[in-house]
């Protein structure tokens, strides 16, 4: 089965500048678009968010480290008045479902 994946929110909290460089090298690896320094978007399937995820937790361990991962299917990010980023990233013939 193709698993055409959700959209997927990531924001974070760090007081340390390795672990944001870290971060946001992860989310550039997973093909997330920057929309703010510690906000990313893009779309990823349940297991790479699952692997997301489990980086993102490594690098953010710390006592005051805050991660938030947000999903949308399809029908909901394209119902929203979301910016056009975000409904870039379900506008592609690649999500289609054949």
């Amino acid at each position: 089965m193709n698993d055409p994946g959700f959209l997927t929110i990531a924001a974070w909290r760090t007081s340390s500048q390795k672990h944001q460089v870290q971060a946001e090298k992860q989310c550039k690896n997973y093909g997330l678009s920057k929309l703010q320094p510690t906000l990313y978007v893009g779309r990823l399937s349940f297991k790479e968010r699952e692997e997301f995820e489990e980086k993102m937790l490594s690098w953010l361990s710390g006592k005051r480290d805050r991660l938030h991962l947000f999903a949308s299917c399809k029908s909901c990010a394209m119902n929203s008045t979301a910016n056009a980023i975000i409904k870039e990233h379900y506008n592609t013939k690649s999500f289609e479902i054949v």
